[in-house]
């Protein structure tokens, strides 16, 4: 496997951070989860949305494998594959 660079890799990541602040500034609702040897939380809005045509963007430091489950107008899931413990953000947008 061969390894980038650290100035390529730094690139990458002022990339990433500039893209999860477009997403956190343009989602319709927005926010950080705190897992803690945990598989799964639930989100419920503040207010209903209408329907759940809604689509979730989720964002973390590690690479793991999620998804969104139990998706209903109040709220929804975050499902990970493995018991994790760090932060997760999480960007609806309608």
């Amino acid at each position: 496997m061969t390894q980038l660079p650290g100035e390529v890799l730094d690139e990458i990541n002022a990339a990433k951070a500039e893209v999860e602040n477009i997403l956190a500034q343009t989602s319709a609702v927005n926010g950080t989860l705190s897992f803690v040897a945990e598989t799964a939380q639930s989100i419920v809005f503040a207010t209903p949305f209408a329907n759940t045509s809604y689509r979730v963007y989720v964002t973390m430091e590690d690479f793991i494998d999620y998804r969104i489950t139990n998706k209903t107008t109040v709220g929804f899931d975050i499902e990970l594959n493995v018991t994790y413990t760090g932060t997760v953000q999480y960007d609806v947008f309608v």
